[in-house]
């Protein structure tokens, strides 16, 4: 049977998801470090350079601010900041104690070959040893003479307390970061040349550094180069995209998007001349998608007044507004206070052929779009767009199906793709209102189920594995039930009943530590009864599942896993992955736990590159890894490797972990 759809708006977008308090303050959410909360007195730094690049964390939720910066972190940052290529330069560090392929060997050769290193009398470089106050002043006015930089300071008129303790090599270093106002002393005046200098400490320095080196713009020039960059090629127009809710587009949420996309700090204020022509056009919009005055309205030459209260400019610009309308309501949470968008001329260049590919497939009048033969579910849509499109990689565009009901085909939904990997660090969008129309077979409750089966039992051992967190409150009949109808892909009125849940549950509280073999974390059950019954369709049907539960490793940490998961065991997901499992054994002692052969220094850097090369997962765009549970302080504790195939034919994740401790 033929199926159409029918095609009502075509749009292409870059947007930026906004916070609307100060867009120089930002919230908790700003930064994913468990031990930066937002009133710290290095908050405001770490976030500096953490957005600048210049400084990442130990781990991918802890950044380590009271942790002593290492020597070879420090050079890896200041790599970084220079702007400069540095990759390829390993050859030009000999020290003794580092290796070309280290995390920092770059970054080091770079340091050596500008004049900024120098190293140890007996040719060692300590790269994993604290770097003292007195060594990073040294190495940083070096770098600040390499780059020929001049900074003035804030207050140069005293010096430090303790200045008759300096060495020979640092006294004038320290005294030349005193004067540019990089460095201060503590609450007596002291500098302390022989203190370890935390990450924190350092992410000051470095963010003072950076605010003292950016370069200036006036506020007309903030103003004219956003406007030059986003004004959209095809119609000159700013393009704002707000939800479908009229209360949406409000002067202050407005002016804040303003500030925020400028990158204006929050004092500065933007006042509309006549901001009601912009809701009066905007209300008009009609149903939101199609030509102007049909959800996407156009207002020319509003003029727009900026003040800075700081620096006593005022700069009024004229600009040419297009507002777009988001639709389906309250489905896409990124637009509740409005976003920048860019018209598919200045996408990017798989996103702008992908318009064309919707063109091609459409009849005369440009609206009914044919050759749709699946299935009426979320999985076979989603290959149809991407065969369509040309999307085909999900690793680099997410496809999001707003407002699919499979119970209701002919109604509007909203087949989206977005771009994960943007050059601006946003979104860019497609999105279609479409319909399959006509009579679309429903699938049966039976075959659903069994295709689930299917496609999810383990080849290795016949079963289905589902992964929980570690505390036995994680696994309950309501999560199992809601698990199975998310995977299988049925509506929430589906109940989903267990002949025996208690033994699942009994088996479960018992399965020891979380890994290893079955009874110990991992257990196996057959034959578990499960009846399925959709109220909608009045049907009924009973299946009989193998399961393999797991605990997941170690508590808390592990969000995605909270309610449970469904994971492809080793052997049924990639090869790369089957293949790390057997490079990880070739190595384990006896007990299965405590991995050998590794000689680097005792940082998330290198623990991660030893890994990756151990299991040859080197690919990081394919392969994610983290480190959980992992603490540089404490050598000889458990932590968890973990990998992550992020382009998973399931949309699931596969995971390899490890539980291992580096023994002193």
């Amino acid at each position: 049977m033929k199926k159409i759809i029918t095609l009502i708006s075509l749009c292409l977008a870059v947007v930026t998801v906004l916070s609307f308090a100060s867009s120089a303050a930002g919230t908790d959410g700003d930064l994913p470090f468990h031990d930066v909360p937002r009133t710290s007195w290095f908050y405001d730094a770490v976030k500096s350079v953490y957005d600048a690049g210049a400084m990442k964390g130990i781990a991918d939720d802890s950044f380590g601010p009271n942790d002593p910066m290492t020597r070879a972190q420090f050079v890896t940052i200041l790599a970084r900041i220079s702007g400069e290529g540095y990759g390829g330069l390993a050859d030009e560090a000999t020290f003794k104690d580092t290796a070309k392929n280290d995390y920092y060997s770059d970054a080091l050769g770079w340091a050596v070959k500008n004049g900024l290193i120098n190293g140890y009398p007996d040719n060692s470089f300590k790269p994993d040893s604290p770097i003292l106050r007195q060594e990073f002043a040294a190495v940083f006015a070096r770098y600040l003479s390499y780059k020929k930089l001049e900074i003035t300071g804030d207050d140069v008129a005293s010096g430090f307390r303790d200045s008759s303790s300096f060495p020979d090599y640092a006294k004038e270093s320290i005294e030349t970061l005193r004067k540019t106002g990089l460095v201060k002393g503590d609450s007596a005046g002291n500098y302390n040349p022989e203190d370890n200098m935390t990450r924190a400490e350092i992410a000051q320095v470095i963010a003072r550094f950076l605010e003292k080196t950016a370069e200036k713009k006036t506020l007309e020039e903030k103003v004219t180069v956003f406007l030059d960059k986003y004004l959209c090629s095809a119609h000159g127009k700013l393009d704002l995209f707000f939800n479908y809710t009229d209360s949406s587009l409000t002067e202050e949420n407005t002016a804040a998007l303003l500030r925020g996309l400028i990158g204006l700090d929050g004092e500065v204020t933007v006042k509309f001349d006549d901001f009601s022509a912009l809701v009066d056009g905007y209300s008009g919009g009609g149903d939101g998608a199609g030509d102007p005055g049909a959800g996407w309205s156009w207002i020319d030459g509003v003029k727009v007044t900026f003040t800075d209260p700081k620096t006593q400019e005022t700069y009024t610009a004229e600009i040419d507004f297009s507002l777009r309308k988001v639709i389906p309501t309250g489905e896409l949470n990124e637009y509740k206070n409005g976003a920048l968008g860019v018209c598919p001329e200045d996408a990017n260049t798989n996103m702008k052929n992908a318009y064309p590919k919707f063109n091609e497939a459409a009849t005369e009048d440009g609206e009914i779009y044919a050759g749709y033969s699946g299935r009426y579910n979320a999985k076979d849509i989603e290959t149809f767009f991407r065969k369509l499109t040309g999307l085909t990689d999900k690793n680099a565009y997410e496809f999001i199906l707003a407002g699919f009901d499979p119970k209701k085909p002919g109604q509007p939904f909203y087949p989206m793709f977005r771009d994960r990997k943007n050059a601006d660090g946003r979104l860019d969008v497609i999105w279609i209102e479409t319909a399959l129309e006509g009579t679309v077979e429903q699938v049966p409750l039976e075959f659903l189920v069994e295709d689930f089966i299917d496609e999810y039992t383990c080849f290795a051992h016949g079963k289905i594995d589902l992964f929980f967190n570690y505390t036995d409150t994680s696994l309950t009949e309501d999560n199992m039930a809601a698990l199975l109808r998310d995977l299988i892909g049925l509506d929430d009125d589906v109940t989903v009943k267990f002949a025996n849940f208690r033994e699942l549950l009994n088996s479960y509280k018992d399965s020891g530590d979380g890994a290893g073999a079955p009874g110990n974390g991992w257990t196996w059950f057959e034959d578990i009864k499960v009846t399925f019954s959709d109220p909608s369709t009045k049907e009924t049907y009973t299946a009989y599942f193998d399961f393999s539960l797991r605990k997941v490793l170690p508590l808390g940490e592990i969000e995605e896993y909270k309610n449970g998961v469904a994971g492809p065991c080793p052997e049924a997901s990639n090869e790369d992955m089957r293949n790390a499992y057997g490079a990880l054994n070739k190595v384990a002692t006896a007990d299965g736990e405590i991995y050998g052969g590794y000689t680097g220094g005792y940082n998330a850097d290198e623990i991660e590159a030893f890994f990756r090369e151990l299991t040859g997962l080197t690919d990081k765009s394919a392969f994610e890894f983290t480190a959980v549970g992992f603490d540089p302080a404490v050598r000889g504790k458990p932590f968890y490797p973990m990998f992550r195939d992020l382009n998973n034919e399931y949309g699931k994740i596969d995971v390899i972990w490890v539980e291992t401790a580096f023994e002193p």
